[in-house]
């Protein structure tokens, strides 16, 4: 804020303090939620105000309330993320895609990174074929995958608690966690109420009788 502006709001907390500081949550805060809402109240103080709403003003408006009286107080503030875009979410991930099918409910895509890990003769996928640990060539059709690496992704997206993919949140599968001798890298997003997974496996290194490696 420029110094006209900060003027501007100080003499407007001369009249407006002890109704405004009520809709402010002060002090400590370990919710985001809690701090967007200080971003939105003070937000729209300075939108009142004619003066722009950015995180910088935000910020600096959250001070001089804060320190406006004795004794002052911490206002903590954070920009909310922008809102959710389901169609465009949707869109991301399944041109991401090399394999697909629906299984327990949920959307299951191999994407586009599992045909570094295919036999040449079970391509799946359309980016690097080459160079990276892949599955035995009698492994890894489509069919075996649905049965198996697939079934096993919609099965941990089934079970995923709801409140993790709030407001499109992703939840992610890590590499390092190895399912019976097979490595996923996965996320599952929620997208108007349906839950889409979408990753690519291939076979643990270093395994001794690897039942999967090719």
């Amino acid at each position: 804020m420029n110094l006209k502006e900060t003027k501007a709001l100080k003499s407007d907390l001369d009249a407006t303090y002890n109704a405004f500081i009520t809709k402010l949550k002060t002090g400590a805060l370990h919710q985001a939620t809690d701090k967007h809402a200080n971003y939105a109240a003070i937000g729209d103080k300075l939108r009142s105000l004619a003066i722009a709403v950015n995180p910088g003003n935000v910020n600096e408006a959250a001070v001089v309330i804060g320190k406006h009286k004795t004794p002052p107080v911490v206002i903590h503030v954070e920009q909310p993320p922008p809102p959710f875009d389901a169609v465009k979410a949707l869109s991301e991930l399944t041109a991401e895609h090399g394999h697909h099918a629906t299984i327990d409910g949920i959307e299951v895509y191999l994407d586009k990174d599992q045909a570094a890990h295919q036999p040449t003769n079970q391509p799946i996928g359309a980016r690097q074929t080459s160079g990276k640990n892949k599955f035995k060539s009698t492994l890894a059709s489509k069919p075996w995958h649905e049965a198996n690496t697939m079934k096993t992704m919609a099965t941990w997206a089934k079970d995923l608690n709801a409140t993790k993919l709030a407001n499109g949140r992703k939840e992610f599968f890590g590499q390092a966690n190895d399912e019976g001798g097979i490595s996923f890298e996965a996320f599952c997003q929620l997208i108007s109420g349906k839950r889409y997974v979408s990753f690519h496996c291939y076979p643990c290194r270093g395994r001794t009788g690897d039942p999967y490696r090719g």
